[in-house]
């Protein structure tokens, strides 16, 4: 276990102990193993070994430089920005101007070896380590200062945030979670900004059907193509519900409209596997009597445990009484679930067909998973 209160420092072969002043309210485990200087100054140099290793001889089958050796929150938010990044018509998060595009683990040092130069590691009480360093490259004597924040994550000590010291102390994790954040806060709202989908029924208000309708209907791109071809399958087997017809091999729907509920399943066979599709609808009554929530869940199965597919994932339309369309809606109860679950879990949702909650399903690595629940509280859910 970290004895609390070291402070280990490498620096041209010597190193010294001192106090920690780090006060934090996560505490992460560090194996007697990696409890020393040599460990965290091991690791350092590892990064960069695997760095020129990887830009001479590179070789697709191998992991990242991020994936090889930052924390599983590290990777969560550099995928969130690339995301951003490959929507962006400018050059990227890490286009700093003269200075850009960067790369994060070596600044702007890329002639001949680049390596970590007189290493300061602070072991803190919360078993996380600050590691301060120089970069250098052929043609960088003096180096850059970079510092990086580590901690031990599947037995080994891997970079949970790079900061760079030369631009002031910029946080790219806090940065690159900001940038992704606005990308995903700036696509909702474009959606939000596409045309309402109008719900058509007869009689004083609409039933599941007329939602379920109205959101099935296609649409097409702007080349004129049908854009949610990946909706055929659910939407013929709708039709066939609807006209009374015999479903087809494999697929069942079941509409319960007393308590707006609806399941479709399509299930197939490869080899020695059980694959299945799960689509749920549900609808619910507002509590200000002038809006529906129509929700869309989509599940992908393997053997009966969850397997996330492409188009995997739980939508809301929010129907507006006075308007009578429905448009986009973001669920503050479901964006808690995503931001409090590790990047290693998956989650699946289930609709009710009884009650008025949402189960969560968080699935681990070994395909076991932890139930949670999304309270209704009226006009949305709370995590």
């Amino acid at each position: 276990m970290i004895s609390a209160a070291m402070m280990l420092m490498a620096c041209g072969g010597q190193t010294k102990q001192a106090t920690s002043d780090a006060d934090s309210t996560q505490v992460f485990e560090v194996p007697d193993t990696l409890n020393t200087v040599e460990a965290v100054v091991k690791q350092v140099d590892a990064v960069y070994a695997y760095w020129n290793e990887m830009r001479e001889h590179y070789d697709e089958n191998k992991p990242s430089v991020d994936e090889r050796f930052g924390t599983k929150e590290w990777l969560q938010v550099r995928e969130d920005a690339w995301a951003a990044d490959r929507d962006c018509e400018c050059g990227g998060f890490f286009d700093f101007g003269d200075e850009g595009p960067l790369d994060p683990w070596v600044y702007d040092c890329y002639e001949g070896t680049v390596s970590a130069n007189d290493i300061e590691a602070k072991i803190l009480s919360d078993g996380t380590v600050d590691v301060k360093f120089l970069v250098k490259d052929a043609v960088t004597p003096k180096g850059i200062p970079m510092r990086w924040q580590m901690r031990v994550e599947e037995g080994e000590w891997r970079v949970a945030n790079i900061i760079f010291e030369k631009d002031g102390g910029i946080d790219l994790l806090a940065s690159l979670r900001d940038y992704g954040r606005e990308f995903k806060e700036k696509q909702a709202k474009e959606g939000e900004a596409q045309d309402a989908i109008r719900v058509n029924y007869k009689g004083e208000k609409p039933s599941l059907s007329d939602f379920i309708t109205a959101y099935l209907a296609p649409t097409t791109g702007e080349d004129g193509e049908c854009d949610t071809e990946y909706m055929n399958g659910i939407r013929h087997a709708w039709d066939r519900h609807r006209k009374g017809l015999k479903q087809d091999e494999g697929d069942t729907f079941t509409l319960d409209e007393k308590n707006g509920y609806a399941v479709y399943e399509y299930k197939y066979s490869e080899g020695a596997c059980e694959f299945m599709t799960r689509i749920e609808m549900c609808l619910w009554n507002e509590a200000d009597g002038m809006h529906k929530l129509f929700a869309y869940n989509h599940g992908f199965y393997r053997d009966g445990k969850y397997y996330p597919g492409q188009y995997d994932g739980l939508t809301f339309m929010r129907y507006n009484n006075a308007t009578k369309s429905m448009t986009y809606h973001s669920d503050k109860g479901v964006e808690a679930v995503y931001e409090a679950k590790a990047p290693s879990i998956d989650c699946s949702f289930s609709l009710p067909r009884s009650g008025k909650d949402i189960i969560v399903s968080l699935w681990d690595e070994n395909g076991k998973k932890t139930e949670k629940t999304l309270k209704w509280n009226g006009h949305g859910f709370s995590y």
